[in-house]
């Protein structure tokens, strides 16, 4: 009876490793296989009677995945946005830049963008990247503001974490009254701002961690994300969205972090 006795809580050992390696194997599949392609939209409200629809994308890091880049032009032009901001890092790699760029053309909305800090690692040609925009109506701002609507102001700082950016020059034509869109690749990029007070802080970087766990939240987040791993964030200097982006860095992983289109009306 004691060696039956055994012989079963083995069995009931071993049954249990079983399932938890089932687990860990359907929990990586979904994490390779399902969730980096599972693209998301956020709808973000920040007004009761809003005259500006803005879509925000970040991250792309476009690696070849043709299919995932089709399907954000796609999602991105069903939405009709007023205008689309781009906050960097569009490739790793210089020979994936031409097929990102064709497809950011694409986007049937003025493109504002800021390079990220892959821009500046890949040793990317900004001023491609600048054709592209203006090609939809937009621009490539590397420190330096464009208007937009009546008093909208978009301004974009090159990226921070990189030592790239510089606030006054980005806001040197910004005047009182104007109603400021600051694009920052990395989130910390607000907390440069001072005294300034912006209408909405769009940023990106972080991935969300890509890998996120209950509780827990996110295993990493790269320097230059301080406190705002993703979402929305009340700062001093005014409202601030970390998109979790739309492509992957380090491992082709996401997990409870899927890609992410967001929506902001103003």
């Amino acid at each position: 009876m004691r060696f039956r006795s055994r012989e079963f809580r083995l069995k009931r050992v071993l049954a249990g490793v079983g399932v938890l390696a089932l687990l860990l194997a359907l929990c990586c599949g979904y994490g390779i296989m399902v969730e980096p392609r599972w693209v998301r939209v956020v709808d973000l409200s920040l007004s009761d009677s809003p005259s500006l629809k803005l879509v925000h994308i970040s991250d792309l890091h476009h690696k070849g995945d043709q299919n995932r880049r089709d399907k954000v032009v796609r999602l991105v032009n069903d939405i009709e946005p007023d205008i689309v901001c781009f906050t960097g890092d569009i490739v790793e790699d210089e020979r994936h830049l031409a097929p990102a760029l064709a497809a950011l053309e694409q986007i049937r909305a003025p493109v504002f963008a800021v390079p990220g800090n892959w821009e500046h690692w890949a040793g990317t040609d900004l001023s491609l990247v600048d054709d592209s925009c203006k090609k939809t109506g937009g621009a490539l701002l590397v420190n330096s503001s464009a208007e937009f609507w009546d008093d909208w102001v978009i301004v974009g700082v090159d990226d921070t974490s990189t030592g790239h950016g510089v606030i006054e020059k980005a806001f040197a034509a910004v005047e009182p009254g104007d109603k400021v869109i600051f694009l920052t690749h990395s989130p910390t990029g607000i907390e440069m701002l001072d005294e300034r007070r912006v209408a909405l802080a769009l940023a990106g970087h972080s991935h969300g961690g890509q890998v996120r766990l209950p509780v827990v939240g996110a295993l990493r987040l790269p320097a230059g994300v301080g406190r705002y791993g993703r979402g929305y964030f009340d700062t001093p200097n005014g409202p601030l969205y970390v998109n979790p982006g739309i492509g992957t860095w380090f491992v082709p992983v996401r997990f409870l972090c899927r890609p992410e289109i967001t929506v902001v009306s103003l």
